[in-house]
């Protein structure tokens, strides 16, 4: 069997052993990776800010809307601001907002912050879960994001029906951060559960930053 470079079409192919064969394909692919660098894309995003937070949320979140309503608490309503982005079926939304709390509210923070914080994101957990029917706490941990002390929680539960929709199993992630006076919530919203996962939104919260609000502009809403 010849195996020079004038061998014709019709020489059997030259068989090398499995070790040498191993050794060529081993050069090759580093011949590859080498000529190949492994570039790596960033996914797209909008950025988005409300009070002192900003958040980079996944490109598709296009649809942007502005809001507040009012909070009732045992002492006097509270106004809450928000910003409101949803993908194009609406099947997933994204919230960031903020209230601005009274002295009277946050009496004893000085002298006890820690209790204070702890009644503040209770409320903001119990809140949330009562906003939807059947809902069911998944998970919760403390956290802190720019030195703010937060608490992260993910739910279950099912949105309202209306008179043309059913209503539908949703999932959630709200991370709540205090910087007092301003409690600030940065939530996500899916039909998926599974969507709690995507790596866009997970940099998204942890991506997130807040400006205190003394440090924040006044004219913003």
């Amino acid at each position: 069997m010849r195996t020079g470079s004038n061998c014709s079409p019709l020489d059997p192919p030259v068989l090398l052993p499995p070790t040498a064969f191993l050794a060529r394909l081993c050069a090759l692919l580093l011949i590859v990776a080498v000529a190949l660098p492994t570039v790596v894309q960033a996914q797209p995003t909008i950025t988005t800010s409300l009070g002192g937070c900003t958040i980079d949320a996944p490109e598709e979140f296009r649809s942007i809307n502005d809001r507040q309503s009012v909070i009732e608490t045992a002492t006097e309503p509270v106004i809450m601001r928000m910003k409101l982005l949803q993908n194009a079926d609406g099947s997933d939304a994204i919230m960031i907002a903020y209230c601005d709390y009274s002295e009277d509210i946050l009496s004893g923070f000085e002298e006890d912050s820690n209790r204070v914080l702890e009644a503040m994101f209770d409320s903001a957990r119990a809140g949330g879960l009562r906003n939807v029917a059947k809902s069911k706490l998944l998970s919760e941990k403390k956290m802190t994001l720019n030195g703010l002390p937060g608490r992260s929680i993910r739910f279950q539960g099912r949105s309202e029906a209306t008179s043309t929709e059913r209503g539908i199993m949703i999932y959630a992630r709200f991370d709540y951060y205090m910087a007092a006076p301003r409690l600030y919530q940065i939530g996500y919203i899916t039909s998926r559960r599974a969507n709690l996962e995507r790596k866009g939104i997970q940099a998204m919260f942890a991506g997130a930053s807040i400006t205190p609000p003394a440090a924040a502009s006044e004219s913003e809403p």
